[in-house]
């Protein structure tokens, strides 16, 4: 076998010392970083803390330890992803608060509404809107589950979708992130980045009002009414048949049915992928099975046939240059999720 040598190697690119001391402070094991698409900045993250840097000079561009802003150390950092606004690139917070999940049996018919801002005992789950330029949180958003994965569904860029990739009231979101989570819910939620003027942290997030697929009349009582005269923000549950009720989660099949049932507790999604192209949404279980969801209805399209043995970890999107047939490929990855990842 002939092995490859790359002919150059660059030097490496130590992070500022501010970036190392602020990671060494945390002795969380979840510990993971990337990169972004255009490759000019990453970040890094450790239990709570966040660290963003220029890839090329390893300069701390911004920095932020989650939990602080409401004395919450239990607050783990679970999943971030780039996001383009109409002010640059930010970035969006997954995080584990540490807090009890609500009972399941409130999972009935479309899911929990929350409606109380200053719920006690705070909820599992929460996604932040963080400014780069600024390095602060500007949106928080409270999710009644730990959250386990993040994708950006469209961003500033994609605002004049098509209604053949984007159901007609799902369009009108500010901006959209698909949400997994613990339990193996689905939520597609609108950040309301049109509203400027409501900047909330960690201490005082926002609220979300749940609908199911069947409720998207309900979405906008005025269908001049913008997600900035909102109160809350507006979360569609997908998949709603497969809600967790007595503790037992039903992975569901295009007609329906459930095919096979487990214990919610040991059901998470650990992977998202949203292919424009198609107008998709790919999820990914820890039980290896996917299901794929046709978001300009939206419904389900496609579910794998039989459980695997390991977690999907990666998803992508293939379309041959050259193939004369009108086919494309969805790659799937499975494989051991390691601690450091969350």
């Amino acid at each position: 076998m002939k092995i490859l040598c790359a002919n150059t190697i660059s030097e490496p690119k130590y992070f500022s010392k501010c970036s190392v001391e602020n990671l060494q402070q945390s002795e969380s094991t979840c510990f993971f970083g990337a990169i972004s698409k255009n490759g000019k900045i990453g970040w890094i993250v450790k239990g709570g803390y966040l660290e963003v840097v220029n890839i090329k000079t390893g300069k701390q561009l911004a920095s932020w330890l989650f939990g602080s802003a409401n004395q919450n150390d239990s607050t783990t950092i679970t999943a971030v992803v780039e996001y383009t606004s109409d002010s640059g690139l930010i970035l969006l917070v997954g995080l584990d608060t540490g807090c009890e999940s609500p009972n399941l049996e409130e999972f009935r018919n479309g899911g929990v509404e929350v409606k109380n801002a200053e719920h006690e005992s705070g909820y599992p789950g929460m996604v932040c809107v963080f400014d780069i330029s600024t390095s602060k949180v500007t949106k928080a958003i409270n999710i009644p589950l730990k959250v386990t994965c993040l994708e950006a569904v469209y961003d500033y860029e994609d605002k004049e979708v098509n209604s053949h990739i984007i159901q007609k009231d799902i369009r009108l979101f500010q901006g959209i992130v698909a949400i997994g989570t613990q339990h193996g819910l689905v939520y597609l939620l609108d950040l309301c980045l049109d509203n400027i003027a409501d900047e909330c942290n960690e201490a005082s997030p926002n609220q979300v009002s749940i609908y199911s697929c069947d409720d998207l009349d309900s979405l906008w009582c005025d269908p001049n009414t913008s997600s900035a005269q909102q109160v809350k923000h507006q979360c569609i549950l997908l998949c709603e048949s497969s809600n967790p009720v007595h503790g037992k989660f039903r992975f569901r099949l295009p007609n329906g049915e459930g095919k096979h049932i487990q214990n919610s507790v040991d059901v998470s999604v650990t992977c998202l992928k949203y292919i424009k192209q198609l107008g998709s949404l790919v999820i990914g279980y820890n039980f290896g099975s996917i299901h794929i969801w046709n978001l300009a209805k939206p419904e389900l399209d496609y579910s794998s046939r039989n459980p695997q043995t390991f977690p999907v970890t990666h998803i992508t999107f293939q379309e041959p240059e050259n193939d004369p047939r009108n086919i494309c490929y969805i790659w799937i990855a499975r494989g051991a999720i390691s601690t450091k990842q969350g």
